[in-house]
């Protein structure tokens, strides 16, 4: 909560400063059709960013024994669905143009982090973790599950923009994008287990954690549509999609008979294909020296390793599981930019 209050307050005085800066007096873009084709531009801006991630239903990952029904079976299924609500990140980038029919652009999207809690008790000891394929004492039949979940994604963004018309200056204004995308994505799920034994043996805890990371790397295309109706203000459609080589990092570590035996510790790599599909429209403002831009991105990402997918019945833990896994992103985004 400090965290997202200290962004607020930081982007408000961004747009405070940055207002008092500039001329009141909107920029028409157009302008720049008395300036040579060689000219030269700058920009730089920054986004603060609302981003909704798409709920997660891993069933699997916690089941109950004995008799369907009741408050073990509710618990179970309660902790097989995962809802996101709203995080915020940031967005910083600067672009520059050697000319008006090319751009090379670089910008960072991140700072963005999901954590859920999820609890289920049973009284008669109905509760199993999987640990396919290994058998365990204190994972099955156990008393109290505690499961902490946390990720993290970051991406970085190299862009260059051919510009088949004139940027801000045509009534329609259109763009071929190539670029190379890099995102990683860290995700962790973490077990806490209590298990009652009769009171001559007594309580037993133990942990089972599955971290992974996802680093990506590759190439994208795309295609940007501009349309100007007034010589301040213009709205945007931008598409792109892009093909990743997916380097794969999952850790497993787990242990029981009340923590006092370590069955599985242990780092598993592979590289796999990921692909991905960005979705941008946009608002933008011009002023003399800045502008103000606001949009709505929609953004999925494929076959990303997900740690509550590493763990199921019939799925082995020495294993990296990806199979048809998303990850999905709607956001809203506002930020102010500067022009040189």
């Amino acid at each position: 909560m400090q965290m997202a209050l200290w962004r607020i307050t930081t982007l408000i005085f961004i747009f405070t400063v940055g207002l008092k800066a500039i001329e009141r007096e909107p920029y028409c873009p157009k302008y720049i059709e008395s300036c040579p084709r060689t000219c030269w531009s700058l920009a730089a801006e920054g986004d603060y960013w609302i981003v909704f991630r798409k709920t997660m239903e891993p069933h699997g990952f916690l089941y109950a024994t004995g008799e369907e029904g009741g408050d073990t079976t509710y618990a179970v299924e309660n902790m097989s669905r995962m809802d996101f609500r709203f995080k915020s990140g940031v967005m910083a980038g600067i672009a520059f143009s050697p000319t008006a029919e090319h751009t090379v652009e670089l910008s960072y999207k991140g700072l963005i982090e999901w954590e859920q809690i999820r609890k289920a008790n049973s009284p008669t000891n109905q509760l199993v973790v999987p640990t396919f394929p290994l058998t365990t004492h204190d994972w099955v039949d156990t008393t109290f599950v505690q499961i902490d979940y946390h990720a993290k994604f970051n991406t970085v963004e190299l862009l260059y923009w051919n510009h088949v018309t004139p940027r801000y200056v045509d009534y329609f204004a259109f763009a071929w994008i190539i670029g190379v995308p890099g995102i990683k994505l860290t995700d962790r799920m973490v077990y806490n287990t209590t298990k009652e034994y009769p009171s001559n043996i007594g309580t037993f805890t133990d942990q089972y954690k599955v971290s992974i990371s996802n680093e990506m790397i590759g190439g994208e295309i795309g295609l940007d549509f501009e349309h100007n109706p007034m010589c301040y203000f213009t709205w945007g459609l931008q598409g792109k999609f892009g093909l990743m080589a997916n380097m794969i990092e999952k850790t497993v570590f787990l242990n029981d008979q009340n923590s006092t035996e370590i069955l599985v510790d242990r780092q598993m790599n592979t590289i796999r294909p990921s692909y991905l599909i960005d979705f941008n429209t946009y608002f933008t403002y011009h002023m003399k020296y800045a502008h103000i831009r606001i949009g709505y991105n929609y953004f999925n990402l494929y076959e990303a390793a997900l740690s509550p997918n590493q763990i199921r019945r019939s799925k082995s833990l020495y294993q990296i599981h990806l199979s048809g896994q998303r990850i999905c992103f709607n956001s809203f985004y506002a930020g102010l930019g500067f022009n040189w």
